[in-house]
């Protein structure tokens, strides 16, 4: 069980690193694999976006949302 939620996590984890890469492509939006991407990932993203101070055009929720997924990996292996 502790396997498959490790396994969710890293998905999750890699699913953010997508979305960050695909924010260099302007026109990419459009597709529906981005913005079924950005449905899943928004709703944790914008939790951060309210926490973290506002740094202008350089967004930081990325990195804390990945950040935040390996401080849970860790403290779920060692608890378990």
């Amino acid at each position: 069980m502790i396997a498959i939620i490790i396994t969710i996590l890293n998905i999750y984890a890699g699913l953010f690193i997508l979305r960050a890469l695909l924010s260099y492509f302007p026109n990419i939006h459009r597709f529906y694999f981005v913005q079924l991407l950005y449905l899943i990932t928004e709703p944790f993203l914008k939790r951060i976006r309210k926490i973290l101070p506002n740094t202008g055009t350089f967004d930081l929720s990325v990195l804390a949302a990945i950040l935040i997924i390996q401080i849970l990996k860790g403290i779920i292996n060692f608890l378990f």
